[in-house]
């Protein structure tokens, strides 16, 4: 097996490296919020003085995380 070494990596990539990472990880949380308020699960969503409770919460949660 190969192993690859990068010496070095210019600022935009890393930046759409860490901008892919974090949506990935976004998604993957906001879909866990959304399983678990299918399931009857406490969750809640602020939207400033708007606060939402339950399925409502999870899809909100959904697109926001």
């Amino acid at each position: 097996m190969e192993t690859v070494r990068i010496k070095r990596i210019k600022f935009g990539s890393y930046f759409k490296l860490v901008m892919l990472m974090s949506l990935g990880m976004g998604m993957l949380f906001g879909l866990f919020l959304f399983i678990m308020s299918l399931f009857g699960g406490n969750v809640y969503a602020n939207l400033g003085s708007i606060v939402l409770t339950g399925v409502t919460a999870g899809v909100v949660n959904l697109f926001l995380a």
